[in-house]
């Protein structure tokens, strides 16, 4: 069972990433986003219009956050993946590298994985990209938030990305989404 959350900016875990080059590690931070923080929805709007003006899921967790701060459900958690170090009441939008979005519900063993996206010079997809484990690092600092099944929905051209860490195909909800389990 979940346990209740508290939305505060705060660090989550440390996790670390590779420079595609050299192999070299690089450690990176999971900070959990506070929904009522004006200065936290700043960095995000800020991210948002860094990484592509609004063509990612960056937008969507904006748009999010803005309706977390209407309604106040507390079942929706934010988070990011970042090299900065300390000082994380400020996060620095420039130094984040990956954001996500979860749905919770009370006395559940389970969450849904709403939302998971890398800054897009650093996709997968992308040959030219510096490092790499981005996504695998947002996953493992989701699953220490929430050692719980996660649920979630993706479009097929993340099915290989969820089964090499560690999901389960469960089946297709609509032509272009797909459902895993872990």
């Amino acid at each position: 069972m979940l346990s209740p959350i508290s939305f505060k900016a705060k660090y989550i875990s440390r996790h670390q990433i590779k420079q595609r080059n050299n192999n070299n590690s690089i450690n990176v931070n999971m900070v959990q986003i506070d929904p009522m923080s004006e200065k936290d929805i700043q960095s995000i709007r800020t991210v948002n219009s860094i990484w592509e003006n609004g063509c990612t899921y960056a937008d969507d967790i904006l748009d999010d956050l803005y309706e977390y701060v209407e309604t106040n459900l507390p079942h929706k958690v934010f988070f990011a993946l970042t090299t900065q170090k300390k000082d994380f009441q400020e996060l620095i939008p420039e130094k984040i590298l990956g954001l996500g979005e979860v749905l919770t519900e009370p006395n559940s063993d389970k969450i849904k994985l709403k939302r998971l996206q890398t800054t897009p010079k650093e996709e997968y997809q992308n040959p030219k990209r510096s490092l790499t484990g981005i996504g695998k690092a947002l996953l493992s600092g989701i699953k220490t938030m929430f050692p719980v099944n996660i649920i979630l929905e993706s479009d097929k051209d993340a099915k290989g990305f969820y089964l090499k860490n560690g999901f389960e195909f469960i089946g297709k909800k609509k032509s272009l989404s797909m459902i895993f389990k872990h």
